[in-house]
């Protein structure tokens, strides 16, 4: 008698989405506090703000557990709102200079 592994939910592909979001958000805001951006120093403050709710969205999906991914999911949520909270607080500290 054999005895298989029961099977893995699938991935949500939101979750996922999400963490990349918030990856991209973290990166963008130590790429825009070293100047790289410029004029366009709002493209973390949207990749952030879209982190933020694919995060959300992605949490509530893997929420009954169908789909897996819950911690991508939060990772990016976390990792959306440090990015958004260290623009912040870097912008105002360097703008002070």
């Amino acid at each position: 008698m054999t005895t298989s592994a029961p099977a893995r939910p699938p991935l949500s592909v939101v979750a996922l989405m999400g963490f990349m979001l918030g990856i991209g958000a973290a990166l963008g805001t130590i790429a825009a506090l070293l100047g790289f951006f410029g004029a366009f120093g709002i493209v973390p403050i949207v990749v952030g703000l879209a982190g933020f709710i694919v995060s959300i969205v992605g949490v509530s999906d893997t929420r009954d557990g169908v789909k897996s991914g819950r911690g991508f999911a939060l990772a990016g949520l976390i990792i959306g709102i440090l990015g958004l909270i260290g623009l912040v607080v870097g912008t105002v500290l360097f703008s002070r200079s």
